[in-house]
């Protein structure tokens, strides 16, 4: 397979519905209907609708494997798509079609399917929660083998137009907000759900983690790359300014241009200027006046950070 070919499986719901939709995006190249995230081999349309409540062993679910072109459509689009396309707080179903042949399911075949899948699901959770939706019940694992379905279960909608095709969609759109107060309540509560208590204060509360902490002492002497907002993905600050200030703490002489904004902090007595992610508002640390050579030292918390080698 070309480097810039991928294959991503995804349930949600009758295949025939999902299949349509996503032979309708330009990138993809094809969209076959199978079964797959079973225990036994050799799958049928028969077989999975006879297990769909059975609990001794684990059926297969209906789903799409789609091959798409990497160059031309990514994978963040492809799967912000699955989610707004069904309802994946629905267990074992969709819509009338109930039984867990029928569950929600991501079957990624790569490690940047794996990252983006995992990340948009809590940031699709909180706009769904903002809604008044449950929990998001979507299996999530490595694809394992693909079954492909019957003949005629391929193409079967554009072969019969007024074949059966629900819509299942939440209507729930996966839009980030990009200002003000509903920017700043998605992260807070993104935060809630990705954060541990302590990064969670830090983020929010202004808090400070130990000197020397475990996280420092793991991106302290990384490769080359760039440190991410925790949240919302973007990059930072570069290996390239890092340097060790001796203080226990990530010390950069800047920041990446654009991506952070620095405020007066006069709390515990004394003056500071705070530095924050400029797009999820959270704490990153703070700026002082004694990086080297008479450059300023952006101290930073490894907490609320992640790491993205070149």
């Amino acid at each position: 397979m070309s480097e810039n070919l991928a294959d991503i499986v995804f349930g949600a719901g009758c295949f025939w519905g999902v299949e349509k939709n996503f032979k309708q995006i330009s990138g993809v190249i094809a969209v076959v209907s199978g079964y797959a995230g079973g225990d036994y081999e050799n799958p049928t349309y028969q077989k999975v609708l006879e297990n769909k409540d059975n609990v001794s062993s684990k059926n297969h679910t209906e789903v799409v494997k789609v091959s798409y072109n990497s160059e031309l459509v990514s994978a963040e689009f492809l799967i912000k798509t699955f989610w707004q396309m069904h309802d994946p707080t629905q267990i074992d179903g969709q819509g009338n079609d109930k039984g867990n042949n029928y569950r929600s399911a991501i079957y990624w075949t790569n490690d940047e399917q794996q990252q983006i899948a995992l990340k948009t699901k809590d940031e699709y959770q909180v706009l769904l929660n903002q809604n008044g939706f449950g929990a998001i019940t979507t299996e999530l694992k490595p694809m394992d083998k693909f079954w492909a379905a019957e003949d005629y279960h391929q193409n079967y909608l554009a072969n019969n137009p007024n074949g059966y095709c629900p819509n299942h969609r939440t209507g729930i759109e996966f839009v980030i907000p990009s200002s003000g107060s509903e920017q700043r309540e998605f992260y807070r509560a993104l935060g809630e759900l990705r954060l541990d208590k302590s990064a969670f204060n830090i983020a929010f509360n202004q808090g400070t983690e130990p000197s020397f902490c475990q996280k420092y002492d793991i991106f302290k002497n990384t490769q080359s790359g760039v440190f991410v907002d925790k949240l919302s993905g973007e990059a930072l600050f570069s290996t390239k300014q890092r340097f060790n200030s001796g203080s226990g703490w990530l010390s950069f002489t800047q920041a990446i241009p654009e991506t952070t904004i620095e405020k007066t902090d006069n709390s515990h007595g004394m003056s500071r200027t705070e530095v924050l992610a400029k797009r999820s508002g959270i704490h990153l640390g703070h700026i002082f006046n004694d990086g080297p050579d008479g450059q300023q030292r952006f101290c930073i918390n490894a907490a609320v950070l992640d790491f993205v080698a070149d």
